[in-house]
C-alpha cells in the first residue's frame, strides 16, 4: 500500500512540477480557481455518495479542534523560548503559528485519505475539514493574524468568506442528496470528475512547488510540519485506533 501511495501522490506532484516549469506562471492561479469553485465541490459531492457516515464520525471534527489547539500551544511555546531574531518578526511568527495549527486537509489531505482508506471513509476527512479546519482557519486563524498585526477583518466579512465557500455548500448538498438515486451515466460521470479533481489537486501542488524561489525558511517550516506530523498526528492516531 505504501509503495502505491507514493506512486500516486508523487507521480501527480512530479507532473505538476514539470507543468509548472513549462506553462505560464498564471496557470496555477487558474487551476486553483477552477478547483476551488468547481473541482473540489464536485469531488465532495461525488465521494460523499460512496462514503460511510455511520459510527462515531463526530469524533473527526473534535480531533481537528484538538489538533488545532495542541499545534498552537506547541508553536507558541517555540516562539516564547526563542528570541525574536530566531523566530522572525510578528507576521513571520503568525505564519509559523498558522502552519502549525492548520494542516492541508483539502488539496493534499483528501488524496492521501483516498489512497490510504478509499472512498468508504472519505466522510471522516470531510467532517474533519468542513467542521474543523474551515471554521478554525476563518475564525481562530483570522484572530491570530489580526493579533500579530497582519490586518483584521470585520465579522460580516469573515461570515461572508465562510458562507460563499463552495466546498461548504457542496458538503451540505452532498449530505442531503447522497441517498438520492441517479442514472448510472451521471453517477459514473460524477465519479470521474471527482477523481479528476483529486489528480488536479496533486498537480497544483507540484506547480506551486516549482515556483518556489527561496528556501531560506526551510528550518522554520520543518519545525511547523514536524509538530503536525509527529507531535499531533501520532497521538491522535493512537487514540482513535
Amino acid at each position: 500500500m505504501s509503495r502505491e501511495l507514493y506512486l500516486r501522490l508523487g507521480g501527480g506532484i512530479c507532473v505538476g512540477w514539470l507543468l509548472g516549469k513549462l506553462l505560464p506562471p498564471t496557470a496555477p492561479i487558474y487551476l486553483g480557481k477552477f478547483l476551488f469553485w468547481v473541482g473540489v465541490p464536485l469531488s465532495i459531492v461525488g465521494f460523499l455518495r460512496q462514503a460511510d457516515l455511520s459510527g462515531q464520525i463526530w469524533i473527526a471534527p473534535l480531533a481537528a479542534w484538538a489538533a488545532i489547539f495542541l499545534g498552537g500551544d506547541l508553536a507558541w511555546g517555540v516562539i516564547r523560548q526563542h528570541p525574536p531574531s530566531s523566530t522572525g518578526n510578528k507576521p513571520t511568527q503568525a505564519s509559523f503559528l498558522l502552519a502549525a495549527m492548520f494542516g492541508n486537509t483539502g488539496y493534499l489531505g483528501f488524496p492521501i485519505t483516498l489512497a490510504l482508506v478509499g472512498e468508504k471513509y472519505f466522510g471522516w476527512a470531510l467532517f474533519y475539514d468542513m467542521l474543523g479546519s474551515l471554521f478554525g482557519a476563518y475564525g481562530l486563524g483570522i484572530a491570530i493574524a489580526a493579533r500579530f498585526g497582519q490586518g483584521a477583518e470585520s465579522f460580516p466579512k469573515l461570515l461572508t468568506a465562510i458562507l460563499i465557500n463552495p466546498a461548504l455548500w457542496s458538503f451540505g448538498v452532498g449530505l442531503i442528496f447522497r441517498q438520492q438515486p441517479l442514472p448510472p451515466t451521471i453517477e459514473q460521470t460524477l465519479k470521474i470528475i471527482a477523481w479528476g479533481a483529486i489528480a488536479c489537486s496533486l498537480i497544483l501542488i507540484g506547480m506551486r512547488l516549482s515556483q518556489l524561489q527561496a528556501w531560506g525558511n526551510l528550518q522554520k517550516v520543518a519545525i511547523a510540519l514536524g509538530s503536525i506530523l509527529l507531535l499531533l498526528t501520532l497521538p491522535l492516531w493512537l487514540y482513535l485506533y
